[in-house]
């Protein structure tokens, strides 16, 4: 059943249009009689020796990408051989046709603009703040360990962690272990305050804070002390990362003694009561 769920997540418009993009140069060149519609009167329907040698550069490009590609992130993956090949298409076309070209080129602006890559709409227990109350949070309590996203709704990389962060806060959310998440779209004092840059060309969006007592004490993605100042460390937003590099399984065993001494005051008072 988990297998049927994450297979049929690729069947909508977004990856379906995107696939029938990425290919559109090759199918219309080699299947007959498309190709004799589209192309010019006496041009075989067949790939050229330039076009083959267009597609297999890709292909060696993308075999050396892949190498440094992490498997978690496999949409990441899709998006990028995805773009690659829609590129190639450009340069094919283009080529070819310019006629084609500007047909291609088109329909590639509509995708992009009306066929945005779907969103997750699954559960979640992750608290949304504004400015005011992620700051009423931390000062009225500072017992609970709290995970915040700071995020942009534009940013591609906050989109995708969207899932991961969503599937850690229903496994791990606790009376004194909270998730949230604030939009620095419509916060930006925030974004200030927690130096983070919000920018379109931003490394720092997402930014996951880990507050404990009121106070941050942890951070991904973290600035580099080493080499040029500055510069962003890349981090991987998968579960098994969120979860490790903020020790929040340490954080729920923390969480369930603060929940077992709240039960012994509460013993003690009730039995105060009968005495």
């Amino acid at each position: 059943m988990f297998y049927v769920e994450a297979i049929r997540q690729y069947f909508t418009s977004y990856y379906i249009l995107n696939v029938l993009a990425s290919v559109s140069y090759v199918v219309l060149k080699t299947l007959h009689p498309i190709c004799e519609w589209f192309f010019r009167e006496g041009e075989q329907c067949e790939l050229s020796l330039s076009d083959c040698e267009t597609l297999v550069f890709v292909g060696v490009v993308l075999a050396f990408k892949n190498s440094k590609w992490k498997r978690d992130v496999n949409v990441d993956i899709f998006g990028m051989v995805a773009g690659f090949f829609k590129a190639v298409n450009f340069i094919l076309f283009l080529r070819s046709d310019w006629r084609l070209f500007i047909v291609y080129a088109v329909f590639c602006i509509v995708l992009f603009v009306a066929v945005p890559e779907p969103l997750y709409s699954g559960p979640d227990s992750v608290q949304l703040f504004s400015a005011a109350s992620l700051e009423e949070e931390l000062t009225e309590n500072p017992e609970v360990t709290l995970l915040v996203e700071f995020y942009t709704v534009w940013s591609p990389p906050c989109k995708k962690l969207a899932e991961p962060f969503a599937e850690v806060s229903l496994r791990l959310n606790h009376k004194y272990l909270k998730f949230g998440k604030i939009d620095l779209g419509r916060y930006p004092i925030v974004a200030q305050k927690y130096n983070i840059d919000d920018s379109v060309t931003s490394r720092q969006l997402p930014t996951l804070i880990l507050f404990q007592n009121g106070k941050k004490v942890k951070r991904r993605p973290v600035k580099s002390t080493a080499g040029p100042a500055g510069k962003v460390v890349p981090f991987h937003f998968t579960k098994e990362n969120i979860v490790d590099a903020f020790e929040l399984k340490s954080c729920l065993e923390g969480a369930k003694s603060k929940l077992e001494r709240d039960e012994k005051r509460a013993k003690k008072e009730e039995e105060k009561k009968y005495k």
